[in-house]
């Protein structure tokens, strides 16, 4: 408990049996305090995002409460975010905090484009080994998906549960990971729309006799919205990219723009030719991806895979069109942790590209 509350570099806690008696034991507590300032920045590189800069800044106290502060900023080719949270732990054993934070994000992908910004305020605990958190976010910002422009205010509760188990967490031989995230709102006062949605993410690692893993994953996603337009980008379901169905582009694949809309979305690419046109994918209210992988180790660091991606995401059931990639990569247990390499091929699509390549660097879980 005195390393997990990371205000501590040296905790060290030392029975003296010599000195029991009578059914006592005298304990030694010795302690030395962590920097009170840790500063933090690295450079990383992936598909989805574009090469990057990232860096923090974290009081692990800011009062005689043990209060923590953090900032965060990323910049990347396609990404741009710059985040603060303010944590208040709570007395007890089951890491309870209350956490107060504000993010701000700019994405541009080859789908969409949008600026948000946000608030939210968080009750996190450990509840019977998961970790549950429940909130409230407050997000406003303006986006264009599909060159169509659109701007939108929600307040809405959230809700997540997750949990990893894992032998290793730096090279997972049996272990995996499960979140569930679901989150409502109300149209009224604050939100533009209502809509309902619930998220579940899983993956699953397994070795296989010394030099093999296995790995699966997936994830399924629902909404229920009255008012699909006031959805912004990040609160849509894509599919496709590193993390998702390799073999195509970074969110590339979903629902098609609809045709009373391609006249508007030609006209806003025409009258503005310094920005790049986005592809006609306007995003989905579903989502469901599952994908297979096997590696094998030819030496302790250097590996190679094979996997197939399949899923597709999509706002009606007769709407579904599965999309499948299928592929080979390169896996490097470098120093600064697992780098895997790519090469995705999609499966009978005539309209997507012949191979996308795909970089992620990053643990398992």
């Amino acid at each position: 408990r005195l390393v997990d509350a990371d205000y501590f570099a040296i905790a060290q806690v030392q029975p003296d049996r010599e000195q029991a008696h009578d059914g006592i034991v005298p304990v030694s507590v010795m302690l030395a305090p962590a920097k009170r300032t840790l500063y933090t920045g690295g450079i990383f590189v992936g598909t989805d995002t574009g090469p990057g800069l990232r860096g923090g800044i974290e009081r692990r106290w800011v009062n005689q409460r043990g209060h923590k502060l953090k900032f965060d900023v990323l910049a990347a080719q396609r990404l741009k975010t710059g985040a603060v949270l303010y944590q208040v732990p709570l007395a007890g054993p089951d890491d309870h905090s209350l956490n107060f934070g504000a993010n701000w994000r700019d994405e541009d992908t080859d789908t969409s484009a949008s600026r948000t910004f946000s608030l939210a305020a968080t009750d996190s605990r450990l509840w019977h080994d998961w970790t549950r958190t429940l909130g409230l976010k407050f997000l406003t910002g303006s986006y264009t998906v599909s060159n169509i422009r659109g701007d939108t205010t929600l307040l809405y509760p959230e809700a997540t549960l997750s949990r990893k188990n894992v032998d290793d967490p730096m090279f997972v031989r049996r272990g995996w990971g499960l979140t569930v995230t679901a989150r409502a709102a109300q149209e009224g006062l604050v939100s533009d729309t209502s809509f309902v949605q619930a998220i579940a993410d899983a993956k699953w690692i397994r070795g296989i006799g010394e030099n093999s893993r296995f790995i699966a994953r997936g994830t399924l996603g629902a909404t229920s919205v009255d008012d699909f337009s006031k959805l912004p980008p990040e609160l849509r379901f894509f599919a496709g990219g590193d993390r998702s169905i390799r073999g195509y582009g970074y969110q590339t694949i979903g629902p098609p723009l609809p045709a009373y809309l391609v006249p508007v979305a030609e006209a806003y690419c025409a009258a503005n030719p310094s920005r790049r046109c986005q592809s006609m994918v306007i995003g989905g209210r579903n989502l469901i991806v599952a994908s297979a992988e096997y590696e094998y180790y030819f030496k302790p660091r250097w590996g190679i895979a094979a996997f197939v991606d399949t899923g597709d995401a999509f706002s009606d059931r007769n709407d579904y069109q599965q999309k499948t990639g299928v592929g080979i990569g390169a896996r490097w247990r470098s120093p600064v942790g697992m780098i895997r390499i790519d090469l995705g091929f999609p499966v009978n699509d005539k309209d997507a590209k012949a191979v996308e390549l795909h970089l992620v660097i990053g643990p398992d879980l």
